[in-house]
């Protein structure tokens, strides 16, 4: 994961590579804005209606601290490399935001933001600094700054001359500018806050949820089962793992389940910038959990009903290798010099380790019964894995390959399922299923140190890039908690589909 990109590291960028992409956030235009001072609309459409007008204005506050607070601060106050937009000195037609937002002024380094933003986004984002502008809307979210801590109501009256329609206007009466196309190597880079992905097993799609103010920001159909979920390394790609095998309990006799849709079975593949499902790759049959190669050139998939693990040629969409691993494979993990993938074994009580230079088992090991999940330290010397069974996480030595500790997990209905390391590498987050827990190791002691609430049976995890926050799918309340992970309070319960299952960040 990479961590979030800074203002002067963007204007770095464009010094040494030019104005190609949208590394490069909005400085530029708002500095156009500031020369077009005391520019006021004129024959724009009367006051609209009030619930409309909070709702553009709060869309546009998201957008903003999205895409735009890094440089110009939180709440349009500016900072010392872009103005301050709430000054009341600073405004500019709608028209001219819009056409000039969708098409970029190369002359000043700013990028065409239509790859983006689409027409309404953008007349959000004016909305809101509109408000701000005209000191209607109090520094904050929108949502928090109203009487007695509620939402925000706009005045009466209020917009009187703001256009809320998205209006071309002609190159002559704008400013002149001329379109640069965003480059598609780096679209993901003008997003300063991570993007949250949730597959929601039981309704068939990803939820899509912004972290800087934790709200959906869409659900996307995918398919069948979907349960493991991963990001490719460059951020242009979203994988998630689809199963058209039947849903099955640990006591249920398979005699009794319908038969498996093979056809459903694959590596569905979302566009982060479409938010839409753009392929399926090949995967093996009955594919649970993966990783993804360093390069993002290979998938490695467990394939649980085969007793076996694919590796997936992302560039032509097929399997080039089966490599055979212990009985029902599920946890999957990758070294972080990525030279070392984990598979866990669930009836095998096992490990096994395969080298990605040869896609070979090198080594396999024992750990406790009903192996879940596994993650590797951020320095690679160590991995965790969950057993659900034995309630233990073993601590492997990933020199040697073998358990040198195993943490027992106290407390009733434990069952540990998914596993998430600080980036820091001091605390392990381990999600306990029906016991409705995450349990935090210390990994110096290997002793649980603390835990915490927070839904009904938690099984996917995973922590932001900068270690502060974690988010848990909690299987069967249908959500997604949100946790400080320094105070281990939940923050927030973000409703998602149904049987939320894995959780994965782009950053």
């Amino acid at each position: 994961m990479s961590k979030p990109v800074g203002c002067r590291d963007l204007k770095k960028r464009r010094l040494r590579g030019g104005v190609g992409g949208v590394g490069v956030v909005l400085v530029a235009f708002f500095w156009i804005l500031g020369a077009v001072a005391n520019f006021q609309g004129s024959g724009e459409t009367a006051a609209q209606d009030s619930s409309e007008v909070y709702k553009r204005v709060y869309n546009g506050w998201k957008w903003w601290h999205v895409y735009c607070y890094r440089c110009h601060g939180a709440d349009a106050l500016g900072s010392t490399l872009a103005p301050n937009l709430s000054d009341p000195s600073r405004k500019i037609t709608s028209q001219e935001f819009l056409y000039t937002t969708r098409n970029g002024a190369p002359q000043k380094g700013m990028p065409a933001w239509n790859q983006l933003l689409d027409d309404n986004q953008i007349t959000d984002l004016y909305t809101y600094v509109r408000a701000r502008t005209e000191r209607v809307l109090p520094p904050g979210r929108p949502d928090e700054v109203g009487a007695n801590g509620g939402p925000w109501i706009p005045p009466e009256g209020w917009p009187t001359a703001l256009s809320l329609a998205a209006v071309p206007i002609s190159p002559e009466k704008a400013l002149k500018t001329t379109a640069v196309p965003a480059s598609p190597a780096k679209p993901l880079e003008a997003m300063s806050a991570p993007r949250v992905y949730v597959t929601n097993e039981a309704s068939g799609d990803v939820t899509v949820i912004d972290s800087a103010t934790d709200r959906v920001l869409t659900t996307i159909p995918v398919g069948k089962r979907p349960r493991g979920i991963q990001v490719s390394p460059d951020g242009k790609s979203v994988y998630v793992a689809l199963s058209g095998s039947p849903f099955a309990g640990p006591d249920v006799r398979k005699e009794t389940l319908v038969p498996a849709n093979k056809k459903a079975d694959g590596i569905g593949v979302i566009d982060p910038i479409k938010n839409k499902l753009i392929g399926i790759l090949s995967g093996g049959s009955d594919p649970e959990q993966f990783v993804v190669s360093r390069d993002g050139t290979r998938l490695y998939v467990a394939n649980e009903d085969a007793s076996s693990a694919s590796v997936v040629d992302v560039a032509s969409g097929k399997v080039v290798r089966a490599i055979p691993v212990g009985k029902e494979p599920e946890g999957v993990a990758l070294s972080p010099d990525g030279k070392i993938v984990y598979v866990t074994a669930e009836n095998s009580q096992s490990v096994s380790v395969i080298e990605t230079e040869t896609n070979k088992v090198r080594a396999t090991f024992k750990v406790g019964p009903g192996p879940r999940a596994a993650a590797f330290a951020p320095d690679g010397s160590r991995a965790y894995v969950t057993s659900e069974m034995g309630a233990t996480v073993s601590v492997v030595d990933t020199a040697q390959h073998r358990v040198t500790h195993t943490v027992k997990l106290e407390g009733n209905n434990v069952r540990p399922m998914g596993v998430a390391v600080a980036p820091d590498g001091k605390r392990v987050y381990v999600t306990t299923g029906h016991s409705g827990k995450v349990l935090v190791i210390d990994t110096s002691t290997h002793r649980v140190v603390a835990s915490f609430e927070v839904g009904k049976r938690p099984w996917g995890i995973a922590i932001t890039p900068d270690g502060k926050r974690i988010y848990t799918a909690n299987g069967l309340s249908d959500d997604v908690s949100v946790v400080d992970a320094v105070t281990h309070r939940v923050i927030a319960r973000i409703k998602v589909g149904e049987r939320p299952w894995g959780v994965a960040i782009a950053p």
